[in-house]
């Protein structure tokens, strides 16, 4: 069964905005996936789809097999407890220390303090930021912030990593640094799916790659190459 499966999933913004159009597809469980396409393609709205930010207009999107469009309105922050996503602009809190970021997944589900305690320790020396745990994300580099930010989306041990543009700000050699350890994240068995615009770091990695155009998938292909001029 696949972690996440599409089924011609259609997303409409009133009054007549199609935003994704009959999308089928599915990924399997440990897949590293590139989402490409250019702006209003679409790749904004699946994301939100897949946490449930929205809900389709029509057809079923399914997470292990649950159409997380019908899901009760209790239920989804269950399901997001599922999956860590790291947003373009970090959507970090400014007056939390990293380890505080780090560790807000965990309190807002409760987790024991003993647990907190020994997790964003783990977490925070994996990405590189154990000596950071007390600074604020001002005091922060850019790459410095996208790690506290993947950070937060992995403490709770996720299933699907999501990161949209995780490289968009970022200097080549920080970049190879993130995705070197989105890379690492994947060989450990979490699905993770990155949107990006960056031709480089998709030719590089040679991963899967769907191209989305206009709300279609144009493309599915694996061990893809960016290849702008296929949009």
């Amino acid at each position: 069964m696949p972690i996440i499966a599409f089924e011609q999933v259609t997303k409409v913004y009133s009054p007549r905005t199609v935003a994704l159009a009959d999308v089928t597809l599915e990924i399997a469980r440990g897949e590293f996936v590139f989402l490409i396409g250019a702006s209003g393609a679409g790749k904004s709205t699946l994301i939100r789809l897949l946490y449930r930010e929205e809900k389709p207009s029509a057809g079923r999107l399914l997470i292990d097999g649950k159409d997380i469009g019908r899901l009760r309105r209790r239920e989804i922050p269950f399901l997001r407890r599922r999956i860590g996503v790291v947003f373009q602009d970090f959507k970090l809190l400014e007056n939390k220390t990293v380890y505080e970021n780090v560790a807000f997944p965990l309190v807002c589900t409760e987790a024991r303090t003993r647990d907190i305690g020994r997790r964003v320790p783990q977490v925070l020396d994996a990405v590189g930021l154990a000596a950071k745990a007390r600074s604020r994300p001002s005091e922060l580099s850019g790459g410095e912030q996208q790690r506290c930010a993947i950070a937060r989306a992995v403490v709770a041990d996720p299933t699907i990593l999501i990161a949209d543009e995780p490289t968009g700000n970022l200097d080549p050699e920080t970049a190879r640094g993130i995705i070197n350890l989105l890379v690492e994240i994947n060989r450990r068995g979490t699905t993770v799916l990155v949107a990006t615009h960056s031709e480089s770091l998709v030719n590089t990695l040679r991963r899967r790659v769907i191209a989305l155009d206009h709300g279609r998938v144009v493309r599915d292909e694996e061990r893809g190459l960016y290849r702008r001029e296929a949009l």
